[in-house]
């Protein structure tokens, strides 16, 4: 599956830059929580940006990491990984408003293999 089958649902609104990062409003950041879940995907990253017709701005006080640090049962570390998306993209908006827009770093299973067999 490709980042663009991902995003796919979400498209509308969203704002793509040139070297294809996708930025999602609040509205279908919460949305694309639960989205990536069902898909067996885990957010590991979020950046917060104001967007407007002339410029975007990376906000560096709405940028939320939950890299993987020790080894834990995938599910488990997608479950934990939901609710840092959740909670992260609640407190976000909430200071810096729901004009907001989202990208997202997500890992897949094997993605996450990869990186426990660097840790150990």
């Amino acid at each position: 599956m490709t980042s663009i089958d991902i995003y796919a649902p979400y498209l509308t609104g969203a704002e793509v830059s040139p070297g294809g990062e996708v930025f999602l409003t609040s509205s279908n950041a919460l949305l694309f929580v639960d989205h990536c879940d069902r898909l067996g995907l885990a957010i590991i990253g979020i950046d917060g940006a104001r967007i407007t017709p002339y410029e975007k701005e990376l906000y560096l006080d709405a940028i939320g990491d939950a890299s993987p640090t020790s080894a834990m049962p995938w599910e488990a570390f997608r479950e934990t990984r939901k609710r840092f998306a959740q909670n992260c993209l609640r407190e976000l908006i909430h200071e810096k408003g729901a004009d907001t827009y989202f990208s997202f770093v997500i890992l897949d299973a094997e993605e996450y293999a990869d990186t426990l067999r660097r840790l150990r």
